[in-house]
């Protein structure tokens, strides 16, 4: 069984790029609070706050781990708490994207089913990247589109 989880450096570099921006509308709202509040508080309380509290939430809502093996895909939300489970055998078509950037290679897997949900997973993002190619190519080389 592989299981692909969202590496904790991508984690990190998103939340540190959001708390900043959550302290900034944090103070904002705070000066708002006290009477004495200059345009760019404003900026604060109304800019940043909001993106980063949707980013944070995003972060917490969105993530996932996805386990592969035995002829099955399972996606597991962690603050959902639900496990959406697809059958291998329903596999429609299954392709690597790969998109040369002025720091590298960005690949990105893309499998969809015959219900035409779609589960995408990248190599800069998911660990265990490299092993779920792998099994796909060994168990479904016939259902990858180039």
């Amino acid at each position: 069984m592989i299981i692909s989880k969202p590496k904790p450096s991508t984690i990190f570099s998103i939340m540190m790029f959001a708390l900043p921006l959550l302290a900034a509308g944090i103070y904002g709202i705070y000066i708002f609070k006290n009477g004495n509040a200059l345009w760019y508080h404003y900026l604060y309380m109304i800019g940043f706050g909001p993106v980063a509290l949707g980013l944070i939430l995003r972060q917490i809502f969105g993530y996932k781990t996805i386990s592969i093996g035995k002829d099955k895909l399972t996606i597991s939300f962690l603050m959902k708490r639900n496990e959406v489970i697809h059958s291998l055998k329903q596999l429609k078509e299954w392709g690597e994207t790969n998109i040369k950037t002025p720091s590298g290679n960005y690949k990105q897997l893309e499998v969809i089913f015959e219900d035409q949900q779609k589960v995408v997973l990248s190599m800069q993002e998911h660990t265990e990247y490299h092993q779920v190619i792998k099994y796909l190519k060994k168990k479904y080389t016939r259902k990858m589109i180039s």
